[in-house]
């Protein structure tokens, strides 16, 4: 490595550069942060510091006879961790680290990696997460109470906030006590005090087994205990399955049990794998979502103009009710004030790879055995706290940390232990931080707005728009509205701005509804009872008329004002008028009733008002040749007009993100894929169930020549906009 202009500081026999590094972090830690000094670096990894000033960038330094290339160029890193050809690995955890995670997720490798994965995944998405929300305001509201007691005074504030997260892990994603919870993660603590007492020790192979240290006889007294619990826990759930099944498998637990039961060897689970993903998760979640949020107050408290906009947010969106799932989402400035605290403190400070071969990486030919550590509190762009308006700005462009993914990383360089990473400063030997008086809570700052953005950085916005306007300019796009977007209030506004802003910039929108949910009201408000075949409405003629008033005079009526409203000029219609469908009854219509296929299309009335730059907002009820009224598929309505109006774009706006490679993975997102594709798709079962109408929409569209159609995510904000005019897009786009 020196041949190749890599230095370091030289090596001592046997132990490497373990000594010095021991005495820097005892020196660095020793004493109180004096100052809220944001560059933790020198702090937690003094020695990096240290000798990227003397050595460079990058750096070979020795952990016993191990030899580490400290790696701290963001190009290089980056080459590393999109690993394609797999030649860098995760290093194996061994000792303390392999007693405190075992063989979790942050560790395991290859398949069982990809499968451990797609569990979480489907457990910690972000619907899922959704039914998790009313145990997290319990918890909360509970330490708030308590918090009442101590108004004006001080507070231990990460003690408080590791009972919190300690109770909120428990609940949601174990279904167990807080009491079975506490005694897990305070043996995962003392276990993690031992591997941070023993990380720069090094141990001679094969004396462990004649002779064992106080710590390591500790150590797997408390790994056995942490075993104990959780088979525990498990076999409470077990017997209590039959008593409460439909939610056996809902949470993390349950999932991981269910894996248990797999017929396929291959992919079941074993008690001990599913202990080790337990206590992965117990600690993981535990510590990085402690310290989150002790960095994020502590940062609070010492930023006025975070804290008054924060504030201000918060009650703008729930005021004196508490949060809602929705609302939660549009958390911007929390949202932005938490990657914020992400970049200054990342919850991980470095990780470790571990090449098996000679790998060449950039420029450097890395010899066989040698592992690698990527330091990334060394690579932040700046150590200060951003403005709010530098944040909003970089939170675009930073490779920011989520919350949800840390798990994953946690245990890469566990040699880093958390307990040198507690995010306050002391105070007399105590963790603490001033309890906000009931007074301060008042204090409101003006609401932020698009003034605190820069003219610059409008303009910057809009030009990287202009080609997909070019694009689409004059083109007609056909929208269905539905699902989520139509039922939440935020999302509906944010669906009607983007069709008036794509309007105004020349696309020729027809906007097709529906309207499921305000039907199934108002059959309510009338006691009648909705019924569905195949997800299909079974519409007898006391229901047709009630979903002619709905849709027709209602909700039709409803969207036209909203967008007239925006600065738009809509017209309501519905399939009957103009006969811009022609109905005829389905095949099954001796159960559906008055449920209709579309016999033919009729576009002229439709095509003087987008020549004119109206927007025409359509309800999905059409007529036959009698004059006899059908309640049609709004998806199919939006399909079949797309065809006749030779559309550039067809998209349907859903509750899923679109189609996905795996129906259990959320993460499997297939972002574009061509008719062919999609018919292998469904012949291999990969897309069922209510996802099938939609895509033979889709694919019928295209084949009478609509160029492109789209399933997108209709949760999203702005999703309409992120699919037109961004390259990024919101959801599977079909092609022909």
């Amino acid at each position: 490595m020196k041949l190749q202009g890599i230095k370091g500081p030289s090596y001592k026999f046997l132990y490497g550069n373990t000594a010095e590094i021991l005495n820097m972090r005892k020196e660095s830690t020793g004493k109180a942060m004096s100052n809220m000094d944001h560059n933790i670096l020198p702090r937690i990894l003094p020695h990096v510091h240290a000798w990227v000033n003397i050595y460079g960038a990058n750096f070979l330094n020795w952990f016993g006879p191990q030899a580490q290339l400290v790696v701290t160029e963001p190009e290089v890193i980056k080459e590393i961790l999109n690993n394609k050809d797999g030649n860098y690995p995760k290093i194996d955890l061994e000792g303390f680290a392999k007693k405190l995670l075992g063989d979790g997720l942050s560790s395991s490798k290859g398949e069982k990696w990809a499968n451990m994965r797609k569990v979480a995944n489907h457990v910690f998405h972000a619907e899922s997460l959704k039914n998790m929300v009313p145990a997290m305001i319990s918890s909360v509201e509970m330490m708030l109470e308590k918090w009442k007691e101590y108004e004006g005074n001080e507070i231990e504030v990460f003690e408080e906030f590791r009972v919190l997260t300690s109770e909120v892990i428990s609940k949601t994603a174990f279904g167990s006590s807080y009491l079975e919870g506490k005694n897990i993660f305070d043996m995962l603590m003392k276990l993690t005090v031992l591997v941070s007492r023993n990380v720069h020790k090094i141990n001679f192979p094969g004396i462990g087994r004649f002779v064992k240290s106080s710590d390591e006889i500790e150590s797997e007294k408390l790994e056995q205990g942490i075993q104990d619990c959780i088979v525990k826990i498990i076999a409470q759930r077990e017997q209590g399955r039959d008593e409460r099944d439909k939610s056996f498998k809902s949470d993390f637990l349950g999932k991981l049990l269910q894996v248990n039961e797999e017929t396929d060897r291959y992919k079941r689970m074993s008690i001990k794998a599913i202990v080790d993903e337990c206590k992965t998760f117990y600690f993981a979640g535990h510590e990085t979502t402690t310290a989150l949020l002790a960095w994020t107050v502590l940062l609070l408290a010492t930023n006025e103009e975070w804290q008054d906009s924060a504030r201000q947010e918060v009650i703008r969106l729930f005021g004196q009710t508490n949060p809602n799932q929705d609302a939660i989402a549009r958390l911007k400035i929390i949202n932005m004030i938490i990657e914020e605290s992400l970049r200054l403190y990342p919850p991980v400070p470095a990780i470790k790879r571990k090449v098996s071969k000679e790998v060449q990486l950039g420029n450097l030919t890395l010899p066989p055995n040698t592992e690698l550590q990527k330091p990334y509190c060394r690579v932040r762009p700046s150590v200060v706290p951003l403005s709010l308006q530098e944040t909003m700005l970089a939170t675009k462009t930073l490779p920011l940390t989520s919350p949800l993914s840390t798990p994953s990383k946690i245990s890469d360089d566990f040699a880093l232990s958390f307990k040198n990473f507690i995010p306050v400063s002391k105070c007399n030997g105590k963790h603490k931080i001033t309890c906000l008086s009931s007074s301060s809570q008042s204090v409101i700052a003006p609401e932020m707005s698009t003034q605190s953005i820069t003219a610059q950085t409008r303009v910057k916005i809009l030009s990287e728009a202009l080609p997909f306007i070019q694009k689409f300019r004059g083109k007609t796009i056909v929208v269905k509205y539905g699902g989520a977007a139509m039922k939440s209030e935020a999302l509906q506004a944010s669906v009607i701005a983007d069709i008036v802003l794509l309007s105004c910039v020349g696309l020729r929108i027809v906007f097709v509804h529906g309207g499921g949910p305000e039907i199934n009201q108002w059959l309510g408000k009338l006691s009648i009872k909705p019924n569905f075949l195949n997800g299909l409405r079974v519409t007898d003629a006391s229901t047709m008329e009630i979903v002619s008033m709905v849709l027709v005079g209602k909700v039709n009526k409803h969207l036209v004002a909203l967008i007239n409203k925006a600065g738009a000029t809509a017209v309501g219609l519905s399939g009957i008028d103009g006969r811009i469908l022609t109905a005829r009854p389905s095949p099954n219509a001796a159960k559906l009733g008055f449920v209709g296929d579309i016999a033919s299309v009729d576009p002229s009335i439709i095509l003087p008002l987008v020549d004119n730059n109206h927007i025409p907002v359509i309800a999905s009820v059409a007529a036959d040749a009698t004059g006899q009224s059908y309640n049609i598929n709004a998806d199919t309505a939006a399909g079949e007009l797309a065809a006749a109006l030779s559309a550039e774009k067809l998209i349907l706006l859903t509750d899923v993100a679109g189609i996905l490679e795996d129906r259990d993975d959320p993460g499997s997102l297939v972002k574009e894929i061509d008719i062919k594709g999609v018919k292998m798709m469904m012949e291999d079962g990969k897309i069922a169930g209510g996802m099938i109408p939609k895509v033979n929409c889709c694919v019928r569209s295209l084949a009478q020549g609509v160029r492109t159609a789209s399933i997108i995510d209709g949760r999203l904000e702005h999703s309409l906009l992120l699919e037109i005019l961004t390259d990024k897009g919101a959801g599977t786009m079909i092609t022909g």
